[in-house]
């Protein structure tokens, strides 16, 4: 069996997981997995020089739970090892499911203790055939090419020495050292579809091709560096392109429909935490090149807003704001507004007439003769901004738009008004 071992020790210096001098935390269930993965790396610390320290976590949740741990406690102290066990009561989120609230509860407490003895990294027992049975139920919930990979070798301060062995590797391994090992119950409920798609599903593929691991291996490893680089082209695209706004961000529409889709995506989910639905999406790409302006929500009050060739992701709403006009300065979302009596650089001089105020548009309004709506479309300003714009208003009457019209009328020296920021980047008080 020193193929097996020999097999793990290439795939640690292969992939760079553990670095002498380290210290390493292994999760430890006390199934057959794990203990093969106890078994091996405490082979191969003398020879590459780590320490391990072992962790194991009683959730309380199957009956046998308190059987495993003391297991656990009693191999570690046979094989010489240090190790921390301790039992959590497993309280849901909303939202979650049991095992989703297992799993987050089980990897808080292995980073607590990685912390706590100093640990660099977590191990944890996951094989070939841990990966594909992954795959397949992300295939089977229609996942997109992008999240087909599945577990990789190494992720942040995880790392899976094992990854590199087919199941059939472990039980070998198991049967000729005589690994000690403890059954978990649960493992065998085909009512859990994991259970299913490995002794149901998996089998049934297997006559098909007999190396299903390892294709599934490979296909896990193509779609891994594929996303590595579509992440850091679209991670790139979003810091050249994207501009910050007060309720969302702004950008200009690329021509990839693709690329299209997961900017929204991505920018979406880093203002809401909520990853849009691909159906969501779908309805955005699918005519983005043939409307020029189109609003759709995706959760709430938030999504995308496209007008002319840009398009806005974020808070779809708009709060309507007035202010008597004072000398001051005045926030409209992104817009922000300084008036002054005395003579400023940019700026656009006003007469004062009583009641006049500074505001939002409303429905009906007019720039002269004209509805403010058809100023604003000839003006190209994108839709999403059209109520945030500051006026100057007399009544139901337009005298002023930021930095767009003035009524020539009501020019004068009474006071002075600036455009000091703007997302249209219009220049102080400059009338197009």
């Amino acid at each position: 069996m020193n193929d097996v071992i020999e097999k793990v020790e290439n795939f640690i210096k292969e992939e760079e997981l553990i670095e002498p001098g380290e210290k390493v935390l292994l999760a430890i269930s006390g199934g057959a997995d794990s203990m093969v993965m106890l078994h091996i790396l405490k082979v191969l610390s003398k020879k590459l020089y780590f320490d391990i320290h072992v962790a194991h976590l009683d959730h309380a949740i199957r009956r046998n739970s308190e059987r495993d741990a003391n297991f656990v406690r009693r191999i570690c102290k046979e094989w010489n090892l240090e190790c921390t066990v301790e039992r959590r009561k497993v309280e849901k989120k909303i939202g979650e499911s049991l095992e989703e609230a297992a799993r987050r509860i089980r990897y808080n407490f292995l980073r607590e203790v990685k912390d706590q003895v100093n640990a660099k990294k977590i191990a944890t027992a996951h094989h070939m055939l841990d990966l594909t049975e992954t795959m397949i139920y992300r295939i089977l919930r229609g996942v997109g090419p992008l999240s087909l990979y599945s577990i990789r070798a190494k992720e942040k301060d995880l790392i899976r020495p094992l990854l590199v062995l087919k199941k059939e590797d472990i039980e070998r391994y198991v049967r000729e050292r005589r690994i000690p090992f403890v059954q978990d119950e649960t493992n065998f409920d085909l009512t859990i579809r994991r259970n299913y798609i490995r002794h149901r599903v998996i089998p049934i593929m297997r006559t098909v091709n007999p190396s299903l691991e390892e294709s599934f291996y490979r296909l896990s490893e193509i779609s891994s560096l594929l996303k590595n680089f579509v992440d850091k082209e679209i991670e790139q695209r979003i810091q050249n392109c994207v501009k910050t706004l007060k309720k969302g961000v702004e950008f200009s529409i690329p021509e990839d429909a693709f690329v299209f889709s997961e900017m929204i995506r991505r920018t979406y989910e880093a203002l809401t935490g909520r990853l849009p639905e691909w159906n969501m999406v779908k309805r955005i790409i699918k005519d983005y090149d043939k409307k020029s302006s189109f609003k759709v929500n995706f959760y709430g009050d938030s999504g995308v807003w496209k007008s002319y060739n840009k398009v806005f992701v974020g808070d779809l709403t708009s709060q309507y704001l007035e202010y008597k006009l004072e000398q001051g300065e005045y926030e409209f979302d992104d817009f922000l507004i300084l008036v002054k009596k005395d003579k400023i650089h940019e700026s656009v001089g006003i007469r004062y007439v009583e009641g006049m105020v500074l505001r939002n548009r409303q429905k009906g309004d007019k720039a002269g003769k004209i509805k403010l709506k058809d100023l604003l479309i000839d003006k190209r300003i994108p839709a999403y901004f059209r109520d945030t714009i500051p006026l100057i208003a007399i009544g139901d009457r337009i005298i002023y738009v930021a930095g767009l019209w003035i009524d020539k009328r009501y020019k004068g020296d009474d006071f002075y008004i600036k455009v000091k920021k703007s997302p249209l980047n219009l220049k102080g008080g400059s009338i197009g």
